[in-house]
C-alpha cells in the first residue's frame, strides 16, 4: 500500500469515546479544525454501552441545592483512594508524589468547570444520576459512609435528556456529543486505525499514520494530536504482562486493544499506573468467547445467596463495591502457589432463580440458563460445579473443588442462615452501608437485613462461576495536569496529549463512585482538548 497525504486540520482526536468526543468539541468551541479519528465502526467507543454516568465534586447541581463540596476535605477523601499506601492526611501533598497530587486537584478544579463548558456551547446538558430512590440527589456515593466523605450524594451526574426516568444514558452523551460535533464541521471518521505518530525534527508531534479502507494514510496536525483511545483490555499480551492477576471478562469494546500503550512506547512515554483497572466480576461462562461482556456484574442479585471458593468457604461481602469485591479474586494462595480464587461460585436457592426482578447475569429473557447449575441437595450441587469445572480446565488453569467443598458450603450456608435471621454478618458487614442496600428489592418479608436471607431448607439449589472482569485497564501513557503526554525523563512530549482509558489514571487506584471513569476522561478531555486547540 501507499502512503497518501491528506489535509491538516489544526486538531487531531484520537478515538470517539468518552473522552475524545469530549476533547473533540472542546477544540471546536476554542475555533480549531478538527478531524477525528475512530478505529470502530461507529462513535461512541465504550461509553455508547456504558450507564453514561459522571462522577463531578463540587458541580454545579451541588451548588443549587446549597451544598458544599469543600476543596480540601474533597481532595483528602479521593487521595486516600487513590493511594491509601502513600496517604498523610496531614501531610501538605497528602503524602503523594507532586505528580500525582497535582493531578487529583487539577481534577477537582477543572471538572466542574468541564461540565460547564459543555453545557455553555450547548454540547451536552447534564443533572442528577439518577433522580431516583426517592432522593432528588440520586443514589448515595459507593463509599457515602466514610467519615471523611462530606458529600455522600449529588456528585454523580449524568445526560439530561429530557426523559426523568432512571436508565441508562450512553447512548444520549454520545449522541448529544456527535450533534454538536457535526453542527460545528468537526470532520469524524470511523474505521479509521491510528498505528504510528510522527514527530519534527525538534521532536514535536506532527501528525499521524491511519490505517483505513482505503489503504494508508498520514494525517498532519498543524497544532495538536490527542488520543483517547481506550485501555488495553483486549490485549492478552498486554493484560498477561502489566495486571497483577487473570481477568478473564472484558466489558470494553472489543477496539480497546492498547494501540495507544504501543505508540506511546514508541515516543518514550513514561508509563504508569498498569497493575490497576476498572475491575468488576462476571459470570465466568458468559464471556467465553465473547468480544465483549454486555455488563459486569455489579451488585449480585439476591439475599438468600452468597459466594464461596473453591474450599467451600464464603471469602468475601457479595454485596460490596464491585470495584473492592472483585480483589477477592487476586487473593494469593501460598500454599497453593497459585490465584486459587481465580473462580468463585456463587450459589442461591430457588426464591433467588424464580423471582421476577432478577438481574443479570440471572437468566431471564436476553440471558440464557446454560451458565447456571442446578441439583437437588448441596452434595449434588457440589458434584455439579466440579464436573463443570473440569470442562474449564484449560481456561483456568487447572482449578476444581476441594475434597471438603460439600460440607464447608453446608456450614458456611449454615451460619450465613444465622447471620440472615440476626440481620448481621459477622464475617463481612454485608448491607451494612447504603450503597449495598439501596438496589435491593425485598424479596423475604420480615427480614431484618434486606441484603440476607436464610436459603431454603430443601432443594433444588442452585450456582453459577464466577470470575474477575473489568470495564478497561487504568494504566498507560503518564500525563500532566495539562494532559500533555510524558517522557521518561518527566519531560512533555511537545503537541501530544492524552485523556481516558488509554493513559494512566489521574485517580490512580481509585473507583471514587459510580461514574468516576467517566468524570476523569470527561474532565481530562476537556483540558487536552482546550490545551490542544490552544497550541
Amino acid at each position: 500500500m501507499t502512503v497518501g497525504t491528506v489535509e491538516s486540520p489544526d486538531v487531531i482526536v484520537v478515538g470517539a469515546g468518552a473522552a475524545g468526543l469530549v476533547a473533540a468539541a472542546t477544540a471546536a468551541s476554542e475555533g480549531a479544525t478538527v478531524v477525528l479519528l475512530e478505529r470502530g465502526p461507529v462513535a461512541g467507543g465504550t461509553a455508547i454501552h456504558s450507564i453514561g454516568e459522571f462522577w463531578i465534586p463540587n458541580n454545579r447541581h451541588l451548588q443549587a441545592c446549597g451544598i458544599a463540596d469543600p476543596r480540601a476535605e474533597c481532595l483528602r477523601f479521593m487521595a486516600q483512594l487513590s493511594y491509601p499506601d502513600a496517604f498523610q492526611p496531614e501531610h501538605p501533598s497528602l503524602g503523594l508524589a507532586d505528580a500525582q497530587y497535582e493531578l487529583l486537584t487539577t481534577f477537582y478544579d477543572e471538572a466542574a468547570r468541564a461540565v460547564e463548558h459543555l453545557e455553555a456551547i450547548g454540547a451536552m446538558r447534564s443533572r442528577f444520576s439518577p433522580a431516583a430512590y426517592g432522593d432528588a440527589l440520586g443514589h448515595p456515593e459507593y463509599h457515602a459512609e466514610r467519615a471523611d466523605n462530606l458529600v455522600p450524594q449529588g456528585r454523580h451526574l449524568i445526560v439530561d435528556d429530557g426523559d426523568p426516568a432512571f436508565g441508562p444514558r450512553g447512548e444520549a452523551y454520545v449522541h448529544q456529543l456527535v450533534t454538536y460535533l457535526e453542527k460545528h464541521s468537526v470532520d469524524i471518521r470511523v474505521g479509521h486505525r491510528v498505528v504510528e505518530v510522527f514527530s519534527g525534527s525538534d521532536g514535536h508531534v506532527e501528525g499521524v499514520v491511519v490505517e483505513a479502507e482505503e489503504g494508508l494514510m498520514s494525517l498532519r496536525a498543524r497544532r495538536a494530536v490527542v488520543f483517547a483511545t481506550g485501555g488495553f483490555g483486549h490485549d492478552p499480551a498486554a493484560c498477561a504482562t502489566y495486571l497483577p492477576a487473570p481477568i478473564d471478562a472484558v466489558a470494553a469494546v472489543s477496539t480497546n486493544t492498547g494501540d495507544f500503550l504501543r505508540i506511546g512506547m514508541s515516543l518514550g512515554a513514561a508509563l504508569g499506573n498498569m497493575t490497576n483497572a476498572y475491575l468488576g466480576n462476571a459470570a465466568f461462562e458468559l464471556g467465553i468467547g465473547a468480544p465483549r461482556i454486555p455488563q459486569l456484574t455489579h451488585f449480585p442479585f439476591g439475599d438468600s445467596m452468597i459466594w464461596v471458593d473453591c474450599t467451600g468457604n464464603r471469602v468475601v461481602n457479595e454485596k460490596a463495591v464491585f470495584t473492592e469485591r472483585a480483589q477477592a479474586h487476586f487473593w494469593w494462595d501460598a500454599e497453593r502457589s497459585r490465584h486459587s480464587r481465580r473462580v468463585l461460585i456463587q450459589v442461591f436457592d430457588r426464591t433467588v432463580r424464580e423471582h421476577p426482578a432478577a438481574r443479570y447475569p440471572m437468566p431471564g429473557a436476553d440471558v440464557g440458563d446454560a451458565h447456571v447449575l442446578s441439583a437437588p441437595t448441596w452434595r449434588e450441587l457440589a458434584e455439579a460445579v466440579d464436573a463443570r469445572l473440569a470442562e474449564l480446565v484449560p481456561r483456568t488453569g487447572g482449578i476444581r473443588l476441594e475434597p471438603n467443598f460439600a460440607a464447608n458450603l453446608e456450614r458456611s450456608v449454615a451460619r450465613f442462615d444465622e447471620d440472615a435471621r440476626s440481620g448481621v454478618d459477622r464475617d463481612f458487614g454485608r448491607g451494612a452501608t447504603a450503597i449495598q442496600t439501596c438496589y435491593e428489592p425485598r424479596l423475604h418479608e420480615g427480614t431484618p437485613n434486606v441484603t440476607m436471607a436464610p436459603f431454603a431448607t430443601d432443594g433444588p439449589y442452585y450456582a453459577m462461576i464466577i470470575g474477575a472482569a473489568m470495564f478497561d485497564t487504568a494504566g498507560g501513557p503518564v500525563i500532566n495536569s495539562r494532559a500533555e503526554v510524558i517522557d521518561v525523563l518527566g519531560q512533555p512530549i511537545p503537541g501530544l496529549y492524552g485523556a481516558g482509558c488509554c493513559v494512566a489514571s489521574p485517580g490512580g487506584r481509585a473507583y471514587w463512585s459510580g461514574g468516576a471513569p467517566i468524570g476523569l476522561a470527561l474532565t481530562f478531555g476537556y483540558i487536552a482538548g482546550r490545551n490542544a486547540a490552544r497550541g
